[in-house]
């Protein structure tokens, strides 16, 4: 049975709340070394996959040297024994357990005393321990142990709730991912795109930084469509996005609006002639990876446009235009 002190301990961490798990284990262990004065106590993790206890971290007697990070073989671990049901949870005198006895002789600890207890998630998976050692005998209670029990399961608690918002996070992550971005190639989506180019468009005009929208779409992809079939549109739409991302910055925005046809904002973009340059990488990505396929471009300045959508459409008067010029010239060369 419990203590009053360690009640009190236990009272202690259970109305408590914990920015994160890393937290939750420096707190335990500060009870933990308060209660049991004299002895190293330790919490780890067993890394099954590499066959490792690794310590998580670590409080009061520093002589055995396990600190956060160090790691050790499983079958070295009086842990991974105690959790396996093959030692004791609670063993005063370590040299008269075989398995205890063999691990000190070979790893060479002085280790006299052990209690731990798993650390058990809800499915009853046993994924580390809480536990402590001591270079005396005859140094642990029941009192103790049932101590750690407790413990433990507030800090297995505190690692599923966080593990719990860490995969709310990811989840969260992935649903807006999916909201917003081109199945296809991975560019913004034509919402998103639209919804970003507004919000550029707000701060060009506000803070007076120059941006431009860039609209393009490949020449003759119905033909393409039509002759070699939509899997080789589909490649054509993907090579397409990877020539876009390879030519814009970090800062930039691109998205495909729809069909063959997409967009970028070039965000702040001091250089005048960015623009130009932008046009002339995006044509030479386009000439390497599809020679077959041309593309038409128009650009129109954020700034002084009455409407993000008013430049969109100054951008796709300027793309139409380019496309009937290259096809006049084609023409004409013919």
């Amino acid at each position: 049975m419990l203590q009053a002190e360690s009640l009190g301990a236990v009272a202690e961490l259970s109305t408590r709340s914990f920015a994160d798990f890393p937290e939750a284990t420096r707190a335990v262990l500060s009870v933990l070394e308060r209660q049991l004065q004299g002895s190293a106590v330790i919490a780890g993790y067993f890394d099954r996959s590499r066959d490792r206890y690794w310590v998580i971290g670590s409080a009061g007697d520093e002589s055995f040297g396990l600190e956060s990070g160090a790691n050790f073989p499983l079958e070295e671990s009086f842990c991974i024994h105690m959790a396996s049901g093959h030692a004791p949870q609670l063993c005063n005198r370590v040299a008269n357990d075989a398995i205890y006895r063999s691990i000190t002789e070979r790893a060479g600890t002085n280790i006299n005393s052990y209690v731990g207890v798993p650390l058990e998630i809800s499915d009853g998976a046993r994924i580390g321990s809480l536990c402590a050692i001591s270079h005396d005998e005859g140094v642990y209670s029941e009192s103790d142990h049932e101590l750690l029990l407790v413990i433990a399961k507030l800090l297995a608690y505190e690692l599923e709730r966080e593990q719990a918002a860490r995969d709310l996070r990811v989840l969260a992550e992935q649903l807006h991912e999916q909201a917003t971005t081109d199945p296809l190639t991975g560019l913004y989506n034509r919402r998103a795109f639209l919804d970003a180019l507004e919000r550029e468009w707000a701060l060009t005009n506000r803070d007076g930084m120059p941006s431009y929208v860039v609209l393009a779409d490949l020449d003759h992809f119905k033909r393409l469509n039509d002759t070699q079939g939509h899997a080789a549109g589909d490649r054509a739409l993907r090579t397409f996005a990877a020539a876009v991302r390879a030519t814009t910055r970090e800062t930039d925005i691109a998205g495909r609006l729809g069909g063959d046809e997409f967009a970028v904002v070039l965000v702040r973009t001091h250089d005048p002639d960015g623009p130009r340059q932008f046009v002339e990488r995006l044509r030479q990505a386009v000439a390497t990876q599809t020679p077959t396929l041309g593309v038409s471009i128009g650009v129109a300045a954020l700034a002084g446009s009455a409407s993000a959508s008013e430049c969109l459409e100054r951008a796709d008067t300027r793309m139409y235009d380019d496309k009937r010029t290259r096809r006049d010239l084609a023409v004409a060369a013919g």
